[in-house]
């Protein structure tokens, strides 16, 4: 269960990559070569001097970035598709992964879903695993899936969205478990609550104290600390 302890990267990695690139290299199809130059031997998207990810999780970036932009021909997809398939590991994180590539990828599986709705919790939240106490990091990824599923309107998505508005920590920012808020966690909540803004009446003036949060965490250079936790938090908090 070591996986289960596994650093989790920011649910746009690769867009911080491909950020970069532009910077770099002044235009997108750069930044878009430069992902697709990223495939390894056994057909995952990942660089080794970035290895604050796991080979599943910028896998699962790189195709979500590529089907943001349009590029879903790209020769490496399908096998970067199976790649995420095969894995035997199901935690809700990596579950949601590949639930929301395959919908992206136009192959949803109805068994994935029903398994990835039975982990959630009474308290409408979702651990690692099915019984797993939850987090907020579980269910947002979680929530997410659900949305790209668009299973809008049924209880589990409500009971999820409602679990999040309650993590919701005095300063405006979420956390997992009892530790302090973090920036990185608090994006990816504001990220799957923000399409519930219009209908909810509390959900758009929660947001707004997470991104207040996001704001009072910048550093004297402007920015969050590491490159993801900044990249990240400028599109939330913006």
């Amino acid at each position: 269960m070591a996986r289960i302890l596994i650093t989790r990267i920011m649910f746009i990695f690769w867009l911080m990559l491909l950020s970069l690139s532009i910077s770099a290299y002044a235009g997108i199809t750069e930044g878009i070569q430069y992902l697709s130059n990223q495939v390894q031997q056994d057909s995952s998207y990942a660089s080794e001097l970035l290895s604050i990810a796991t080979h599943y999780q910028s896998t699962a970036e790189a195709l979500d970035t590529f089907y943001v932009l349009n590029e879903t021909q790209q020769s490496g997809i399908p096998s970067a598709l199976e790649f995420l398939q095969n894995e035997s590991f199901q935690g809700t994180e990596y579950l949601s992964r590949l639930i929301i590539a395959q919908v992206e990828y136009g192959q949803v599986d109805s068994i994935l879903l029903s398994r990835l709705k039975s982990y959630q919790n009474q308290d409408g939240g979702f651990g690692e695993m099915a019984g797993f106490q939850s987090t907020s990091v579980d269910t947002a990824f979680a929530l997410r899936a659900i949305q790209a599923a668009n299973l809008v309107n049924q209880e589990v998505e409500l009971k999820a969205m409602s679990y999040l508005l309650l993590q919701q920590r005095n300063d405006g920012g979420w956390s997992n478990g009892k530790n302090l808020s973090q920036s990185y966690v608090t994006a990816l909540c504001i990220q799957v609550l923000a399409p519930y803004a219009k209908g909810y009446q509390n959900v758009l003036g929660t947001i707004t104290l997470g991104q207040t949060y996001l704001y009072s965490q910048r550093v004297e250079n402007g920015l969050w600390g590491e490159d993801y936790q900044s990249e990240v938090s400028q599109l939330l908090s913006s």
